[in-house]
């Protein structure tokens, strides 16, 4: 017998999903996650019969920016981030099957996780159906390797909680909204880690409206840093003063949080907007100004009524995003943005919160 997800209505899917934004309805105080009650068992080993395929599907990571660099006390990095239903990542690995690892990044990748678990199977396929453009301020690399550290261990019968699946992969360096998001979604508040720690500690985690809009801006520039240009780039960079890092907190819990909650669109937009030019000013030096690309800044000089759209850019860039209070309002923004730019030079995608983690499909055996 055997399931799939959506080919084979007449089968039942078996899944695998965390889902923390279940565990209570919006306004509870649940709602704010505590990292200890997410968290599961390291690795657990799974009785069920080993699957003829995993599937995986996730979102992507828009990461607004850091509280702290470099503190002289407290937690590093930090940051407030959220996830979006699109551009979105899909991976199938399956046995017997052969098509080869993939190329690339996912090939590297697969090896990476292998290596830390040689018991483990290699899978005879790797199919990346669906892939999240790369160093455009998504958190591509973390999503893909997530959700292929997440299979592989499906695949040979073993469920790995987020920080199990951070450590094989290598990621969590300095932000940890990819990892939470991927488990769960929604909004997120990443406190940030002390040396001792791998992976910074998720101090909240809030539904994103769900009749709210995410306009996506994409400039065709250059991707943002990545590799050993952003890693030089933190190397080469002075601390974050404590009253810019306190500033931010406070947007992140006494302005942010609220409005939330509340669905109170002109503060969550007044808020994001303000912490993104804090952030902005921060690295400013590091990117060319605010925002990282001039696509970007020539488009706040000549609409600056953008930042009451909450406009603020995810991680280095070069995409940045404006939020609308409904479908027709992100339309209507579209359109307008449309007016006064071309397609060639920036792309206008609407999206949506992801207030759900991964989603997993399992293909069991079929019997002899």
């Amino acid at each position: 017998m055997s399931s799939s997800l959506t080919h084979a209505p007449e089968k039942t899917a078996r899944r695998w999903e965390h889902n923390s934004s279940a565990m209570a309805k919006p306004g509870q105080a649940s709602d704010i996650l505590p990292a200890q009650l997410v968290r599961h068992d390291f690795i657990r080993t799974m009785t069920e019969s080993l699957p003829q395929s995993v599937t995986v599907q996730t979102g992507a990571r828009l990461h607004f920016g850091p509280l702290a660099y470099r503190p002289q006390r407290g937690r590093q990095f930090g940051g407030i981030g959220m996830m979006v239903h699109d551009p979105g990542t899909r991976l199938t690995i399956s046995r017997n099957r052969r098509s080869g690892d993939g190329e690339g990044q996912v090939s590297d990748c697969l090896n990476r996780i292998l290596e830390v678990h040689p018991e483990w199977s290699r899978p005879d396929s790797v199919c990346l159906e669906a892939r999240i453009p790369s160093h455009r301020g998504f958190g591509s690399g973390t999503q893909m390797a997530l959700a292929l550290a997440e299979a592989v261990a499906i695949f040979n019968g073993v469920s790995c909680a987020p920080l199990e699946l951070a450590h094989i992969t290598g990621r969590g360096a300095r932000s940890a909204i990819g990892i939470h998001g991927y488990q769960q979604g929604g909004f997120l508040i990443d406190a940030g880690f002390h040396e001792s720690e791998q992976v910074g500690e998720l101090a909240a985690r809030v539904p994103f409206p769900e009749e709210w809009r995410i306009l996506l801006l994409i400039p065709r520039e250059p991707a943002g840093l990545h590799g050993a240009r952003e890693v030089q780039t933190f190397q080469d960079m002075k601390p974050m003063d404590e009253a810019r890092t306190g500033r931010l907190c406070r947007i992140a819990l006494t302005e942010l949080l609220p409005a939330l909650y509340g669905h109170d669109f002109a503060a969550f937009t007044s808020a994001v907007s303000e912490f993104g030019i804090l952030v902005g000013e921060f690295f400013e030096r590091s990117q060319g100004g605010i925002f990282s690309t001039e696509t970007i800044r020539t488009l706040t000089k000549d609409r600056p009524n953008l930042f009451q759209s909450g406009l603020v850019q995810s991680s280095w860039g070069p995409t940045a995003a404006i939020f609308a209070r409904d479908l027709d309002s992100a339309e209507d923004l579209q359109q307008e943005l449309r007016s006064g730019t071309s397609e060639e030079a920036l792309q206008i995608v609407i999206t949506h919160g992801l207030n759900t983690g991964r989603q997993i499909t399992c293909e069991e055996p079929t019997d002899a």
